[in-house]
């Protein structure tokens, strides 16, 4: 199951990681903080935990993460852009967060063991993988048994009117605020399209159960527009 190039998608995470935080506020109304709280109660989380947060960007998930563990857990945070990445060191930086590890990898093939962690999250990036079924299989494979997965990212709303506008908003106004605000109408429309070709919550469900995950529960937010999807090991 391909739904991108790679390094296509690698660029252009490369060259807004500057203003990937000030866009993801535009663009969503701020409303992807308020979707990470929210998350935050449905996750298995206690402390000491060991976590992994895959392609974790600017490290805004991370952060809440960390501080969700306490100082004797550990969140391994991974992403395949340096740039991001370093974003994501400037504000574990200015937090005071020692227990967050910074890793440069692929979710696709995570360098770490198998059953090695007890929650793995990722959040608003398995839509801008190539393999959906194989980041989920890499997911199941490190974490420890009875260990949660968790996917936040954006969906499509079903509720008729709404989502039309949802949809004319996506593929017209998304990346013309890419353009005129962070000079790059290539990569927002390139994200709006990743969204709206990502599987359903129905079909994303089924990839969660086709990779061995049970006890699969989703939760909807703003009337469709993200989802979150946690399986158990």
């Amino acid at each position: 199951m391909s739904q991108c190039n790679e390094e296509q998608v690698w660029k252009i995470f490369e060259s807004i990681a500057n203003c990937y935080d000030q866009m993801n506020s535009i663009i969503s109304f701020n409303q992807h903080q308020a979707w990470r709280k929210q998350s935050l109660k449905y996750i298995r989380l206690e402390q000491g935990y060991n976590v992994l947060d895959l392609c974790c960007g600017t490290g805004d998930w991370t952060m809440l993460l960390a501080n969700s563990i306490g100082k004797n857990g550990k969140v391994f945070a991974l992403d395949f852009s340096p740039a991001m990445l370093e974003q994501c060191q400037k504000k574990i930086n200015r937090a005071k967060l020692n227990n967050v590890k910074l890793c440069l990898g692929n979710a696709l093939q995570i360098p770490f063991s198998n059953d090695y962690f007890d929650v793995v999250t990722i959040g608003f990036g398995l839509r801008n993988t190539r393999n959906y079924k194989k980041v989920l299989q890499e997911m199941y494979r490190v974490l420890k048994p009875s260990g949660q997965a968790v996917c936040l990212d954006m969906s499509l709303p079903t509720i008729p009117v709404f989502k039309q506008l949802f949809l004319l908003y996506f593929r017209l106004v998304m990346p013309f605020l890419g353009k005129f605000l962070a000079n790059n109408y290539y990569a927002y429309s390139w994200l709006q399209k990743s969204t709206i070709h990502f599987p359903n919550k129905k079909q994303l469900t089924n990839l969660f159960m086709s990779v061995g995950f049970k006890q699969i529960q989703v939760y909807s937010f703003c009337g469709g527009v993200a989802a979150l999807h946690l399986g158990t090991k």
